[in-house]
């Protein structure tokens, strides 16, 4: 999954942070690399951020999901939300959102019904959203998988192996001229 599209830089307010960004540069820089995970990496889905850009939250942008990402690129994978990243029912799934994590908090099934109902999605869209994800996990397996058998973590085990690893490393260090990085000056007593 490549992420975060688009414009996500920074970590401070990245939740509602907007990004002004003119086309040039949004091409040039921002998008070039989710540009490349589509068209050379086959990437098989998108994870849409937290941010907005040019004022419209990048979970919502049509622009961006469904103009450049589906259109322009040609991509044919989903697109899913970041943690509650999403901030509305029809917006995100009109611009080409296909899946909201971790919980379906605006696309719950009240919330999806009131939208089919007002006519502002139709039963057309919620389906191409499903295909769009579900293509994807049946191409990568997920459903022909064995069922995950979670085994505990020997944390003992664990601890006894990073001390041994430590220890070899830092002597390595200490005793060859083979250490990675500068080796400190010696003391004068």
């Amino acid at each position: 999954m490549a992420k975060h599209y688009v414009g996500n830089e920074q970590e401070t307010n990245r939740m509602t942070i907007q990004e002004t960004i003119n086309e040039r540069t949004l091409h040039e820089i921002y998008l070039l690399p989710f540009e490349m995970a589509v068209k050379d990496g086959e990437t098989a889905s998108i994870m849409c951020a937290y941010n907005y850009v040019n004022g419209i939250s990048s979970c919502e942008n049509a622009y961006i999901l469904t103009d450049v990402l589906r259109t322009m690129w040609s991509f044919e994978g989903y697109v899913q939300s970041d943690f509650f990243a999403t901030k509305s029912t029809v917006a995100t799934m009109l611009a080409g959102m296909d899946h909201m994590m971790p919980i379906p908090q605006q696309w719950a099934p009240d919330l999806l019904k009131a939208a089919l109902a007002a006519g502002n999605i139709m039963v057309t869209d919620i389906d191409q959203a499903l295909k769009q994800r579900y293509t994807q996990m049946f191409k990568a397996g997920i459903f022909e998988r064995q069922p995950l058998v979670q085994t505990p973590i020997d944390y003992a085990a664990g601890g006894v192996k990073a001390r041994a690893i430590g220890f070899r490393a830092a002597c390595c260090c200490r005793t060859t001229a083979r250490c990675p990085w500068p080796r400190p000056l010696a003391r004068s007593s």
